[in-house]
């Protein structure tokens, strides 16, 4: 193979590496662009949802409603400190079951849902 015989193989490798690589480019763009934000209805309550680190008070500003009415919902007693408790570590301290967690958190959304207030 003499010289420009090689550098013909090397410009194929190279026209056809630029061409995947723009093809795998425009497909991570078009998969970007279709992601959606997350709404009530289409996200996890549960352990991969974001009301595990929250504490009570964090809930109570974020949907203007008072703490007492939030321990309420949950279903658990009110002991001093408790509004500064991780959700997720408040409810093993009450041993309250997953479900318990979920339809307590679904019922909060849909009751005060509508006066979140989206900067918390």
């Amino acid at each position: 193979m003499n010289r420009d015989e090689k550098a013909g193989v090397l410009l194929m490798i190279m026209i056809i590496t630029g061409a995947l690589i723009v093809n795998r480019t425009m497909n991570i763009h078009k998969d970007f662009k279709s992601l959606k934000k997350p709404t009530i209805e289409n996200r996890e309550v549960g352990d991969m949802g974001v009301y595990k680190w929250l504490t009570v008070r964090d809930l109570s500003k974020r949907y203007k409603v008072s703490e007492g009415e939030i321990f309420k919902i949950l279903r658990i007693k009110n002991s001093k400190g408790d509004e500064n408790i991780p959700i997720k570590d408040l409810l093993k301290k009450h041993k309250k079951t997953k479900t318990e967690v979920r339809d307590s958190l679904m019922e909060i959304i849909k009751k005060y849902g509508d006066r979140r207030d989206e900067k918390l």
